[in-house]
């Protein structure tokens, strides 16, 4: 979950807590709105549809224990997105904040909907690989390489800080070996250097 951090506005009650209600909230004239572009994540905790005008929309309550949002998923999101919608499943979504004052609540019109893969996969800027004396031995670029292959033709790069007795170097891997920065290449990559030595940055 720490991760969520690192593409997430912020937390639902910290992102909400900045905007105004309808009805005058915040100093707002009658059915003013006032609205932000976030990124929020949470537990779907309920799932609601409907049929709209020109198709089906789905109506999604998010929890992250500091506070709960309505992700709306209107007839073109809801065609694109609708596959991740499952119950107590982790969402990320990027949209406009908003209160709904028909609903008495918070409200992110989505516009892009992702799980936690993806939002890696969105947002993540490089890969960075630390290695020691003890791993960078005969035979360890063959690993490596070996790892990297079934993920490359990604667009995230490779970093690789070298840390030696009497040496330190850091370097990036060629344009061709950009990487799709899925769960399973981030295990393995764990699994060839150690857990502590390999991190995602998004930034």
């Amino acid at each position: 979950l720490g991760e969520l951090a690192h593409f997430t506005t912020g937390r639902i009650a910290d992102v909400t807590a900045g905007i105004g209600e309808g009805g005058g909230g915040n100093g707002g004239g009658w059915g003013q709105r006032r609205e932000t572009d976030a990124v929020l994540a949470g537990l779907i905790i309920a799932i609601r549809m409907r049929n709209g005008q020109s198709g089906r929309q789905a109506f999604v309550t998010l929890d992250d224990q500091s506070g709960r949002v309505e992700a709306a998923l209107f007839t073109e999101a809801y065609e694109r997105f609708g596959h991740l919608l499952v119950k107590d499943k982790l969402l990320v979504v990027e949209g406009a904040v908003s209160y709904d004052d028909y609903n008495g609540g918070y409200r992110i019109r989505a516009k892009n909907v992702m799980d936690t893969e993806q939002a890696r996969m969105h947002f993540a800027r490089r890969v960075e690989i630390r290695l020691g004396v003890g791993r960078a031995v005969n035979g360890f670029m063959h690993e490596l390489a070996d790892t990297l292959t079934p993920f490359r033709e990604g667009g995230c790069p490779i970093h690789v800080r070298y840390e030696g007795d009497i040496a330190r170097a850091d370097f990036r891997l060629g344009p061709s070996w950009n990487v799709v920065p899925s769960d399973e290449l981030v295990q393995r990559l764990r699994g060839l250097v150690g857990d502590g030595n390999v991190a995602v940055r998004y930034t």
